[in-house]
């Protein structure tokens, strides 16, 4: 009786000492290399970032912010790509700000979105609307690479 007393508290003790597998929280996090701050300049543009979901996902804006959009906004589990777009933003002196944020499951991901002024003294570019000509200016005369 006495072995199967002590046999039973080493079983008892062993169960417990055993490493249990830690569960992944369903949810959805940035890929590699991804950033949660988007900045744009103050023309028409868009921007990718890549997420990582294991159930599916949603995403969320205020309604009052018309000066971008993200597509698309809900999705399955698996490798997401939202597209993060803007507006010309002409003739304003400030620069745009606001926010989504991702939810799927138990997490949620918060993102900030800029969009500089053209008309702001601290941007350095020029909007060539042409882009034939832009095309041509970057090719033969961006010699530091930076758009």
């Amino acid at each position: 009786m006495k072995k199967l007393n002590l046999f039973l508290l080493f079983c008892v003790l062993f169960a417990a000492c055993t490493k249990q597998p830690v569960e992944n929280k369903a949810g959805i996090r940035l890929a590699d290399g991804q950033s949660s701050e988007i900045v744009f300049e103050g023309f028409a543009s868009s921007e990718s970032v890549n997420l990582i979901a294991n159930v599916n996902w949603m995403v969320q804006i205020d309604e009052e912010i018309e000066w971008f959009e993200v597509t698309p906004l809900y999705g399955d589990a698996g490798n997401v790509t939202l597209t993060i777009s803007v507006f010309d933003y002409f003739g304003q002196q400030e620069s745009n700000s606001g926010s989504f944020t991702v939810k799927a499951g138990e997490t949620s991901l918060e993102f900030s979105v800029v969009q500089h002024s053209a008309e702001d003294p601290a941007v350095h570019w020029v909007n060539i609307p042409d882009e034939n000509f832009n095309a041509y200016l970057l090719a033969n005369f961006d010699s530091d690479g930076d758009g």
